[in-house]
């Protein structure tokens, strides 16, 4: 009796030792915030990444932009699955992203690593092939990417690795990272500089005689658009080429010094170069001392849009009689479009990070670490006076062609006769089809971010609760972040609207 009264006093000894451990470790996270487990050198613990839900949307252009621009990854999401093998590479790397910010690791992984295998057999193939065509016209069948978008889908991949767990993993992508500038970022802008002849035509498209054979046939001298973006010098060209990413050389000093990697010193200058206020002490750490590394990511990049100007044209008489004819407003003017990307406008930022623990207290402004922004509106600037060019050309050829058809039938029949005013609306059918066609390349990743932020902190060893608050008011609250001597921990926060 008295052995069996011993074990059930074990036994309950036992759960009420297993409850109240579980008591001690809980966590009181803010709506939104993730608590971050940590292994002993500081890194986040492997988990298991919940599946996402997927309900299939019919894909549209404009639904997709505004599910987008409104943060609504899961319609956004949705309407890419139902584009299946269709998708192109922006569309993939949007999926990636999406499942990042929604926190499914795993599913992320594997599409970040499916798309920077698309990315990358087609940027090369571009760059390899010297095919300025491939990279620069913006009436591509098939979409290479931009160079942002071409070296950060592995920089955000290494940060989804790293928030499953896989410390080695994000070091190794970062270090791919570095291998594609080295590798392609000299023949890009190559490309960049040798593509910088008004004169010269693309592959098929219309270039300069054809557009001015065309004109020919009407009868009309051209007059450069004033409205064409100006051409850009050598050295302009150059200052907009996206050369590296200041995130990018963030992670590979953050993460590299938490591998237990060396940080180069070149890693360390490129950064204090492109966002000299960050701080780079995780590099190398005090004796005994630790380090919170806080990441901010806002918002979604700035979108292109396309710009269209109309040019009229004066077909005296002749334009008379199609005007009156024909019921197409636009038939004695050419449409000329080119990709516009302007800045945003009420961007959420992270203005404040606080950190409390182990008897510290102590609060900084968030710093601005890279503007993802810029880099598109950059890339648009960079290739806006070539793509308005060619539009120039092809829409004027195209038009022009089609009213030399219209002007030759009503020469024929000056009294307008049944069949000529019915050739005429037909001509006028056929211009508007030229004009519909006429369109600006504007593709892109639009899950990318606006801005990210960073702050460090140089610590104590212990456990300690991170605050990341932001300009729209919102507040994202970490508890439980752990803290090695000799080893920094990265703790990562996103904030949309």
């Amino acid at each position: 009796m008295q052995k069996r009264a011993l074990k059930l006093f074990v036994i309950l000894l036992s759960l009420a030792c297993l409850f109240l451990a579980s008591c001690a470790t809980t966590s009181n996270v803010a709506e939104g915030a993730e608590p971050q487990e940590s292994q002993e050198n500081g890194s986040p613990k492997k988990k298991k990444a919940p599946k996402k839900k997927v309900s299939r949307v019919r894909f549209d252009d404009a639904g997709y932009d505004q599910a987008v621009k409104d943060e609504d990854f899961d319609k956004a999401f949705g309407m890419i699955e139902s584009l299946g093998s269709k998708a192109n590479i922006a569309k993939m790397l949007d999926q990636s992203l999406i499942l990042f910010r929604g926190g499914y690791y795993e599913e992320a992984d594997k599409k970040f690593d499916q798309t920077t295998r698309a990315l990358d057999d087609a940027f090369a193939k571009s760059i390899v092939q010297g095919a300025a065509t491939t990279i620069l016209n913006e009436n591509l069948k098939e979409y290479s990417g931009t160079m942002y978008e071409f070296l950060l889908v592995d920089t955000f991949a290494a940060l989804n690795a790293y928030k499953m767990g896989n410390v080695e993993l994000a070091h190794n992508l970062l270090t791919r990272v570095y291998d594609k500038q080295k590798k392609y970022v000299a023949d890009y802008g190559e490309l960049i500089l040798r593509d910088n002849d008004d004169t010269s035509k693309n592959g098929s498209d219309a270039g300069p005689a054809e557009m001015e054979a065309a004109l020919g046939m009407i009868g009309v001298t051209f007059h450069v658009p004033y409205s064409i973006p100006k051409k850009l010098s050598a050295s302009q060209k150059d200052s907009l080429i996206y050369k590296t990413s200041s995130l990018a050389d963030y992670l590979q000093i953050v993460i590299g010094a938490q591998n237990g990697s060396y940080v180069d010193d070149f890693t360390v200058r490129e950064l204090k170069s492109l966002a000299p206020q960050i701080e780079t002490d995780s590099a190398e750490l005090p004796y005994g001392k630790g380090r919170i590394e806080v990441l901010a990511l806002t918002g979604t990049i700035a979108q292109r849009k396309q710009h269209t100007d109309w040019l009229a044209i004066d077909l005296l008489d002749v334009g008379r009689t199609i005007s009156s004819i024909c019921g197409y407003e636009n038939a004695l003017r050419f449409k000329y479009v080119w990709p516009e990307c302007l800045p945003q406008k009420d961007v959420v930022k992270a203005t404040r990070v606080t950190i409390q623990g182990e008897g510290q207290n102590a609060s900084k402004q968030a710093i601005l670490l890279e503007d993802f922004d810029k880099a598109a509106i950059n890339d648009v600037d960079l290739k806006a006076h070539k793509a308005a060019w060619r539009s120039v050309w092809r829409s004027t050829s195209k038009k022009a062609v089609g009213l030399a058809g219209i002007v030759a039938t009503i020469k024929n029949d000056p009294t307008e006769g049944f069949l000529t005013v019915v050739a005429v609306i037909a001509g006028a059918q056929g211009l508007r089809a030229i004009d519909k066609s006429e369109m600006a390349d504007v593709r892109q990743s639009q899950a990318l971010f606006s801005k990210a932020y960073a702050a460090g902190f140089t610590v104590n060893p212990g456990i300690y609760t991170v605050t990341v608050e932001y300009s729209n008011g919102k507040k994202e609250v970490v508890e439980n972040v752990k803290v090695v001597s000799g080893r920094p921990v990265l703790v990562e926060s996103i904030c949309q609207k």
